[in-house]
């Protein structure tokens, strides 16, 4: 994090989730609550999901905590708002923050609520490491890769207005919400990972980062031990850097 902080001083901050309320899930409970759910396999407007993305956001940050850093943090929403005009998706705005917990990961909330942790951001030796790790995260909210796993699975009925239901259905919130994280801490399918691999590379390039870093961060990650409790959750949710 030493290094990163050299690049901090003249950067724009952004603040990203602070005033959100806390809200916390039993995955287990949720997912049996999503499937009474059931209706027409009905998309998921833009304002669903950045609805839904609050939530999830603030189960992350009731989960971790917020790292409030003012230097790093404004630091990680430049290369972060640098690269996401680089990402297909442009009607949303994209929120960048760091969570206060030792353990390496990323995670992407639906409707563009992006988390790094403070581990992650110690284990990367340079920019074009946290810009690799931003692009990724950027790729699943630009793909809408949560938002179409809730169309498959017919979480929500034709017509239903999904903020007012957030809003005032604690149940049907939960399941969502419960749906949603669930996501981030058993993993993207294979095929959405090799999607976001490939995003986040063209949104390197585009942007002029070293694709290397990519290769470097993953590089570092593989010299780990895979059994260090910091790293347990990232080797559970992403594919391991060798393959």
């Amino acid at each position: 994090m030493k290094r990163l902080l050299i690049y901090a001083a003249a950067l724009v901050f952004i603040p990203a989730c602070a005033q959100m309320p806390i809200a916390r899930q039993d995955n287990a409970t949720a997912l049996s609550l999503g499937a009474k759910l059931i209706g027409a396999a009905t998309p998921i407007s833009d304002d669903d999901e950045i609805a839904l993305g609050r939530e999830v956001a603030a189960n992350l940050l009731a989960r971790f905590g917020h790292y409030d850093d003012y230097a790093v943090t404004r630091y990680v929403n430049l290369v972060g708002q640098t690269l996401e005009r680089r990402a297909a998706r442009r009607n949303i705005r994209y929120h960048f923050a760091i969570l206060d917990s030792e353990t390496v990961n990323a995670f992407a909330a639906p409707g563009g609520y992006i988390f790094v942790t403070k581990g992650a951001l110690k284990l990367m030796a340079d920019e074009s490491e946290l810009a690799a790790a931003l692009a990724h995260e950027i790729a699943h909210v630009s793909s809408r890769h949560i938002a179409k796993e809730i169309q498959k699975a017919n979480l929500v009925g034709a017509g239903a207005d999904v903020v007012s239901m957030l809003a005032k259905d604690k149940a049907k919130s939960a399941a969502l919400t419960g749906f949603s994280t669930d996501i981030l801490f058993k993993g993207y399918s294979r095929k959405d990972e090799d999607e976001a691999d490939r995003l986040a590379c063209d949104y390197l390039e585009t942007t002029g980062y070293d694709i290397a870093g990519f290769k470097n961060f993953l590089e570092r990650l593989s010299s780990q031990k895979h059994d260090e409790p910091k790293l347990m959750v990232f080797f559970s949710t992403h594919p391991r850097p060798e393959d």
